[in-house]
């Protein structure tokens, strides 16, 4: 028998104390402001590709997470805007790269503006007073203001929920991260980072308290 330390948990709840939601009963908006407010926090994406015409675009995207690291993979869910495809999703498929820009809480306010919903012939890095720097493995350039950048090849693109929206699959060729939020050992300092993170609404997050558990039972 392997002894440990008790673990502390909750009481367990009655059936009774849940509400009980079938998504196939709610709207798409609804079923969205469910996701939204439970799944938190979500990292955000700030992704940035080149239209046809060489115009840089950038949006952030909060269904994103890395998948593996042999090979190094990252999945980004874009979802179709009625029947048209959104900008980014059109230039990924198209020229197969995008830069990932990590967000922190210093450009918060880009990102938000960013979000909006403009045509293909305006440039959000123009809008929102961003710079841009050179990608060295992609032509798509990444942006100067954000404190790290991945840059991305497409993978696969796999349509989901019926063709609703596409699941992008994208390998990392290049990492860039600013020196300052590097520590003495070579990793990312989290408090230099300061992550952006994504709630419901018009809500975002940066990281509170934080603590360490020992895998395993100790």
């Amino acid at each position: 028998m392997i002894e440990h330390s008790p673990i502390a948990i909750p009481p367990a709840a009655a059936d009774a104390d849940f509400a009980t939601i079938a998504p196939a009963t709610l709207s798409g908006d609804a079923v969205y402001f469910w996701m939204t407010g439970l799944i938190v926090p979500r990292p955000i994406a700030f992704v940035t590709t080149l239209g046809p015409a060489g115009l840089v675009n950038a949006a952030p995207f909060s269904f994103f997470n890395g998948v593996c690291s042999t090979p190094p993979l990252v999945s980004l869910a874009i979802s179709r805007r009625g029947a048209e495809l959104k900008d980014t999703l059109r230039n990924v498929l198209e020229r197969r790269e995008l830069v990932i820009n990590i967000c922190n809480a210093a450009i918060a306010k880009a990102i938000s503006v960013a979000a909006g919903d403009f045509g293909p012939e305006l440039s959000e890095i123009e809008l929102t007073g961003l710079s841009l720097l050179p990608s060295t493995t992609i032509k798509t350039p990444r942006v100067a203001n954000a404190p790290a950048q991945l840059e991305c090849r497409l993978d696969q693109a796999v349509e989901v929920g019926g063709g609703k929206a596409t699941l992008v699959l994208a390998e990392i060729t290049m990492i860039h991260v600013h020196r300052a939020i590097v520590d003495e050992r070579g990793r990312v300092d989290i408090d230099r980072l300061d992550p952006l993170a994504r709630l419901s609404g018009t809500g975002y997050a940066r990281l509170g308290e934080r603590f360490n558990i020992p895998r395993g039972l100790v």
